[in-house]
């Protein structure tokens, strides 16, 4: 991917998001299904948990911003790409942490069987050997040379 940028470290950060999105897709997908078919206060919670989803989501591009802005010395686009893995696996650490006590309070709200399909869905998300792959890597798309930053 990161050929398809006039600047590769755009490349490998893109990337990166993207795997952190497809990492965290199906958890935050059960939760907006769950958002969908309540309503009050246990849909407030479900709400909540989502934000904190977006919440890390978010630091991880602070971060990762940070590091084209001069807050990492990168020498190679192999070092940034193992930066933003770095940074990917802090900040899903920190995230486990926090959906540890948001999913309790949410399941607390739920009727039994949203919350057990919930738990389900979490238990699957914090393993721990889940890794760092693109929902989509299967069928890779050709790059689009008009997206590429280069004149055709």
């Amino acid at each position: 991917m990161p050929d398809t940028y006039a600047d590769a470290r755009i490349g490998i950060l893109t990337e990166w998001a993207q795997r952190w999105v497809s990492r965290n897709f199906p958890l935050d997908h059960t939760l907006e299904e769950l958002e969908q078919v309540l309503d009050g206060a246990a849909r407030d919670t479900v709400r909540q948990a989502r934000d904190v989803l977006k919440e890390a989501a978010a630091d991880l591009l602070d971060g990762m911003l940070a590091v084209l802005d001069g807050g990492y010395d990168v020498v190679s686009l192999t070092t940034l790409d193992r930066i933003c893995e770095g940074l990917c696996e802090g900040t899903l650490g920190r995230l486990r942490q926090r959906m540890t006590t948001t999913v309790a309070e949410v399941c607390a709200a739920l009727p039994t069987a949203q919350a057990a399909a919930l738990t389900h869905q979490y238990d699957q998300w914090a393993a721990a050997s889940r890794p760092w792959h693109l929902i989509n890597a299967g069928t890779p798309a050709a790059p689009d040379p008009s997206r590429s930053g280069k004149a055709p």
